[in-house]
């Protein structure tokens, strides 16, 4: 009876030998609990704002929205520039002018697109108005665009480039000044005195 174990209250008990770990706290289970997700473990300030990814996005579209409008309006005015002694010779010479006038508001807003777009991405304060004044003036400017062409009755002489411009400019503009407006965006840097 010397090898037997002890009785107790309750019946024969088990003694418990050094070392050896207690019940687990998670019922039939055997080994840690379950992790908590790795979100858990990050700092407060650690995650990026809601919808900071979409103005990181919406800054590549303004930064390649201003580099086409820039080179693709710059071309046409250079040519426009050449050609306005035929718009004068056909009694045209304000549709002509008024062509110039927009090709030089669209690199105008290119340029606004284009830095806003920098300003963005380098978390700068004016990066966003920057961004939706040019994004704006684009869409404005290409809407002046086709009441002139719809008004003169030139529709047939617009080239498919000039289409496919506006279709890039005005989907792309609206694109981006969406993501802007929606987003909270990245926090700013303090503007240097």
């Amino acid at each position: 009876m010397e090898n037997e174990p002890p009785v107790g209250p309750g019946g024969p008990t088990v003694p418990e030998l050094p070392g050896e770990p207690g019940p687990s706290p998670y019922p039939g289970t055997y080994g840690p609990g379950p992790m908590p997700p790795p979100a858990a473990y990050a700092p407060p300030g650690a995650a990026p704002p809601q919808g900071a990814g979409g103005w990181a996005a919406a800054a590549i579209v303004l930064l390649l929205l201003g580099v086409a409008s820039i080179a693709s309006n710059g071309w046409d005015l250079a040519l426009l520039a050449e050609d306005l002694e035929i718009f004068d010779r056909a009694g045209m010479g304000s549709v002509g002018s008024a062509l110039l006038a927009i090709d030089g508001a669209l690199i105008v807003s290119g340029l606004l697109q284009l830095t806003g777009g920098i300003g963005i991405l380098a978390k700068r304060s004016w990066g966003r108005a920057l961004g939706l004044a040019g994004s704006a003036g684009t869409v404005l400017v290409w809407v002046a665009f086709l009441a002139l062409v719809i008004g003169r009755d030139l529709l047939a002489g617009v080239s498919v480039t000039a289409w496919v411009m506006l279709l890039i400019s005005v989907s792309g503009s609206v694109l981006a000044g969406g993501l802007l407006l929606v987003g909270r965006g990245p926090a700013v840097r303090p503007e240097a005195a």
